[in-house]
């Protein structure tokens, strides 16, 4: 929804706007620069070795710790391990999911951003 300007607020901006306060030039700039840009999930662009290698240690280092958890939850001996990270397509994921599923939403807060995590349902129900 847009906001209507009252006529104070519109004679101002043209005030500024005649004196140089503003510049139209910067607006234009700002406006250019937090334009929103497109993703292709179907077709996503490829990550970086290095940044995949990354992703590995993240994993291992969840791992770890969710392994340490379910360990005292469970109260049992827990093996967690990383077969392989991956990058493909969202589709691809998708069809890969067993019927039915565990799929968990995780907010990385202070992190931005979210995780989807697929459980597998034997898991799932061990610890129901």
């Amino acid at each position: 929804m847009t906001e209507v300007l009252s006529q104070n607020e519109i004679d101002a901006l043209l005030q500024a706007l005649n004196s140089g306060e503003v510049d139209v030039q910067e607006i234009k700039e700002e406006e250019s620069s937090s334009k929103v840009k497109k993703y292709d999930f179907r077709n996503p662009q490829k990550i970086a070795k290095d940044q995949l290698r990354t992703l590995e240690i993240i994993h291992e280092n969840l791992g770890r710790l969710f392994q340490t958890f379910l360990s005292g939850y469970l109260r049992a001996p827990v093996k967690i391990s990383i077969f392989t990270v991956d990058q493909f397509a969202y589709s691809e994921f998708s069809n890969a999911i067993s019927n039915p599923a565990f799929l968990s939403i995780i907010d990385f807060n202070p992190l931005n951003g979210q995780i989807l995590i697929d459980i597998s349902t034997n898991i799932v129900y061990s610890i129901i």
